[in-house]
């Protein structure tokens, strides 16, 4: 399964704004499904891109334009994906458990850029790891490699334990805002892993035990009881016999299980609420059975029926390989048929809403500016922040290890424009990144900004 900076882009589009303006009774109803496209595909990955283009890795890779309804097989080279990510219509990537390929043409062609495989990840494009690639590593590595120059070259992690096996990336997330803002959370074989420096390093969180744990799907959830977003993660337990949810208010670092998660891997939250979560059922052998689905209004807390595929077994073996919510707000699931049958993509009939659920407040208007200058620098640099009102400010900087190294603000300012000079003969060259809270004392609401530094001796 691969991770979608530009799918959750349009979600937090959606978050942003609150609640779509679509029909408030959509899913009020069990959700009904269609087909998507003229033909079965069997996908196994499905990822929209910033144009909406629909792309779906099947063995072969296929396209759906937006407003059409036919599949444009775009690439018959099978074996080399399973998971697919696309930075933008001409670069693509697609790996399955050996290898990474990209396509600098739209998908025409393929040229293999990392001898390794497993999950993709490609992290927001206005985070802080804005540009950085993740891919699994299955054969000799750590477990997970990163890469800064758009999938040229690749690097492997280093991670502070070490396994007995290799701890292979399945999934991942960046936090975007918060005093944690630009870690990145991955779901490894092993259990869940956290980096503080745009993935060159991993720390083992409290959800880690060796041949224990196989992570499936981390996805940014709902609201925290800390006030915050929740982080949540569906995986295989070894010593549980049946699939277990997770939830994180920390941003990734302790994980507490919730009980009782149905027959489910795939989830996702829906867009414009608050706690509201999707899953779609793993799949039957069953003729009388169809793929259920369920809705949470908790966090997971407790689930009821929420839907079907109109997928039937038929005597064989059925498994849903993704589900995702696409910028049109309808949910997508991709389904797979075992044997010489092929399965279809499925889209619900309604974009997905909840009825009366609230919407998410609005942001309040950006209240204080921050720019570094010089960055890269070398030795010291200038931290400038500006506020518009009478504002409580706290500022620190930290470094790759997540570790305080200084403060550089922190007090009640009035409006005006204010500088800190940061660095020195005692700070190593690396990254670090800067982190500004401010409460304008007019509204009561805090507000985090941030920035990554490096400096160079």
């Amino acid at each position: 399964m691969s991770f979608r900076a530009n799918v959750l882009a349009s979600c937090a589009g959606l978050l942003a704004m609150g609640s779509p303006a679509l029909p408030s009774n959509v899913f009020a109803q069990a959700l009904a499904f269609e087909q998507v496209g003229d033909v079965p595909l069997d996908a196994e990955d499905l990822q929209f891109d910033q144009e909406g283009t629909l792309w779906a890795d099947a063995g072969e890779l296929y396209r759906l334009l937006v407003g059409t309804n036919t599949w444009e097989e775009v690439n018959t080279a099978a074996g080399i994906g399973g998971n697919i990510l696309v930075l933008n219509p001409d670069t693509l990537f697609l790996a399955d458990r050996s290898s990474v390929h990209r396509s600098v043409d739209g998908g025409e062609s393929f040229t293999p850029v990392y001898s390794e495989g497993g999950g993709l990840f490609e992290a927001a494009v206005d985070g802080l790891n804005s540009g950085v690639i993740l891919v699994g590593e299955t054969h000799a590595g750590t477990g997970i490699a990163y890469s800064t120059d758009r999938g040229t070259n690749f690097t492997s992690a280093s991670f502070t334990v070490s396994p007995s096996t290799e701890s292979t990336l399945e999934s991942a997330v960046e936090i975007l805002e918060g005093p944690a803002a630009g870690r990145l959370v991955a779901g490894c074989f092993n259990g869940i892993f956290v980096s503080e420096d745009g993935g060159q390093t991993w720390a083992p969180s409290s959800l880690f035990q060796d041949f224990r744990y196989y992570t499936q799907r981390v996805i940014i959830g709902g609201a925290s009881e800390a006030g915050g977003r929740q982080v949540a993660s569906t995986l295989i337990d070894g010593q549980a016999s049946s699939p277990q949810l997770y939830t994180s208010d920390d941003d990734g670092l302790t994980w507490t299980n919730v009980p009782d998660m149905v027959d489910a891997f795939l989830f996702v939250l829906v867009p414009g609420t608050p706690a509201v979560y999707l899953a779609v059922g793993r799949g039957y052998d069953l003729k009388t059975e169809r793929i259920p689905l369920w809705r949470s209004l908790d966090g997971g807390k407790s689930w009821e029926p929420a839907g079907e595929l109109p997928a039937e077994p038929n005597g064989g073996g059925i498994i849903t390989k993704d589900f995702l919510i696409g910028p049109d707000g309808h949910a997508y699931v991709a389904v797979l048929r075992a044997g010489t049958e092929h399965e279809w993509v499925y889209r619900s009939t309604e974009p997905v809403v909840v009825a009366n659920e609230p919407g998410v407040p609005e942001t309040p208007e950006t209240s204080v500016t921050l720019s570094v200058r010089p960055n890269p620098a070398f030795g010291q640099t200038q931290v400038v922040f500006e506020v518009a009102e009478t504002t409580t400010v706290r500022m620190e900087v930290f470094d790759a290890l997540g570790r305080t190294v200084a403060v550089l603000a922190d007090g009640r300012y009035e409006p005006g424009r204010y500088t800190s000079t940061f660095g020195g003969s005692d700070l190593a060259s690396g990254l670090y990144v800067v982190r500004v809270t401010v409460t304008p004392e007019t509204s009561g609401l805090a507000q985090t900004y941030a920035e990554r530094i490096t400096l160079l001796k």
